[in-house]
Formats: structure tokens, C-alpha cells, sequence
């Protein structure tokens, strides 16, 4: 049986040894067993990602797997979505301002106006900004 990943513009499929291709492994498979197989992958979007893995009796398969029936012709796929998460610390700025609607009325107080921006290293589609307006804060 050959496993293989196919390939995506949204992940990169890592070489690692034993592969017959990237991201291409073959095991002897009796009936009635089971194997595990590791390809990796690194991420290249963050978000939901689609894996797709395929499987089929490889009959050009070099190594021993015994006698069995070569005219057994199957193939399965699977298309898994994953969630990829931006790795690291979280950093979060906070600003905070008590407004009194009195004050501003009268000219005592005045709005504040603040300008966000994400620094240049931030991983692409982990940024985020939220606002929150309280009339009461005893509900903070």
C-alpha cells in the first residue's frame, strides 16, 4: 500500500528519509493489519487548511509483502481540514479611556483618538483589534 499527501499552495511537504517521493511512503500491508505513517508538513497559511491523502495497492512495490492476490486494484482518498494557529507569544496592547458625557459637553474633557498599527513582524492573519463602550462600569 503507497500513502501519499498531496501537494497544496497552502503547506509544504518536508523531505524526510525512507520517502520514496515527497511526502510518498509504501509499507507490506497483510489483511486484517494496520500501519502508521508520518509525513510532515509546514504550514504556510493560518486558518483552516485541507489535507488530502491518498491511498492505493501499489503493485510496483520493491519490497517482499509475501503472495497475495496482484490483481486487487484499490484506491481511497481522504480530505482532512486542520486548524493552524499562529505560534509564539500573544501580545496585546491596551488603552483605556473614562469618559463623562457631562464633560464633554461642557469642554472639560475631550475624545481621544488613538492609531493602530501592527508591527512589521507579526505573523500574516494573526492580528486582531476589538472595542468595547461600557455605560456602566461596575458591568467591567
Amino acid at each position: 500500500v503507497t500513502v501519499q499527501v498531496e501537494e497544496s499552495s497552502e503547506y509544504d511537504i518536508l523531505e524526510e528519509p525512507g520517502q520514496q517521493g515527497l511526502g510518498k511512503q509504501s509499507s507490506c500491508l497483510p489483511a486484517q493489519d494496520k500501519v502508521v505513517r508520518t509525513v510532515r508538513i509546514k504550514p504556510g497559511v493560518i486558518g483552516e487548511v485541507n489535507i488530502t491523502v491518498t491511498a492505493f495497492v501499489d503493485h510496483q512495490f520493491s519490497g517482499a509483502c509475501g503472495s497475495g492476490d496482484t490483481s486487487i486494484t484499490r484506491r481511497d482518498a481522504l480530505i482532512k481540514p486542520i486548524k493552524v494557529e499562529a505560534e509564539g507569544f500573544l501580545r496585546e496592547k491596551t488603552w483605556t479611556k473614562y469618559i463623562c458625557t457631562e464633560d464633554v459637553k461642557t469642554g472639560d474633557d475631550s475624545l481621544e483618538q488613538w492609531e493602530l498599527q501592527t508591527p512589521s513582524h507579526i505573523v500574516e492573519g494573526s492580528d486582531r483589534a476589538w472595542v468595547t463602550a461600557v455605560g456602566d462600569l461596575l458591568a467591567l
